[in-house]
C-alpha cells in the first residue's frame, strides 16, 4: 500500500519531489503551490511565493540600524532626557519590535569613558591636570577618527602634534545677565 505524502519518509518525500520537479517546470510548481496554499487561507504567502517568481523585488523588512552606546548618550544629552524618559522611549520602541536604543547601564559605561583620568570632583569644584585632559582628548579624538587613521601611511603618523587654543577668545569677562 502507498503512503500519504505526509505519512511518507523524507527520502520518499524527496523522491517524490524529485520526480514531480522533473516533469514540471517550476512556474508550473509554483502555480500549482500558490494555488494549493489558497486553498488553505494562506493567501498572504502564495503572493510572495507569485511575487518571487515573477522576478518583482520581494519585500523585504526594513534594516533596523541600533543606536551605538555613545549615539544614545548623544541623545539623552541633546534631547534633554531624564533616565525615566530614556527609559520610556527604549521600551516603547522595543515593544513596537525595535530594540534600537542600548541598555542605561552601558550608556553609563560609555559616559564613564568620557571623563579624563586624575579628576577630583568636590562639592563645589571639579579638577583635572591639563595633561590628563589633553591624553584624553586626543585618545577620543583618534578613537572617532580611527577609520581615517587607518587610510593614512603609518610612516606620516609616526609623529603628530596636536595645536590647541584655550581661552582668550574674547568671550571671558563679559556680564552675565
Amino acid at each position: 500500500p502507498k503512503l500519504s505524502y505526509e505519512e511518507s519518509s523524507d527520502r520518499t518525500k524527496r523522491k517524490k519531489s524529485s520526480d514531480l520537479s522533473a516533469l514540471h517546470s517550476s512556474n508550473i510548481l509554483a502555480v500549482a503551490t500558490c494555488t494549493s496554499l489558497r486553498k488553505e487561507g494562506n493567501e498572504r504567502v502564495a503572493n510572495l511565493i507569485l511575487e518571487s517568481i515573477s522576478n518583482k523585488s520581494v519585500s523585504k523588512a526594513p534594516v533596523v540600524h541600533p543606536y551605538t552606546e555613545e549615539e544614545a548618550l548623544a541623545l539623552i544629552i541633546n534631547c534633554r532626557f531624564s533616565v525615566d524618559q530614556y527609559k520610556t522611549l527604549r521600551i516603547g520602541a522595543k515593544e513596537r519590535g525595535a530594540d534600537i536604543y542600548p541598555n542605561y547601564h552601558k550608556i553609563l559605561n560609555a559616559k564613564t569613558l568620557c571623563y579624563p583620568e586624575n579628576i577630583v570632583i568636590t562639592e563645589t569644584s571639579a579638577q583635572v591636570q591639563l595633561q590628563s585632559l589633553l591624553d584624553h582628548t586626543v585618545s577620543r579624538l583618534v578613537n572617532v577618527s580611527q577609520l581615517v587613521l587607518d587610510s593614512i601611511n603609518p610612516t606620516l603618523l609616526q609623529k603628530a602634534e596636536l595645536l590647541l587654543k584655550w581661552g582668550f577668545d574674547g568671550s571671558s569677562g563679559q556680564s552675565l545677565y
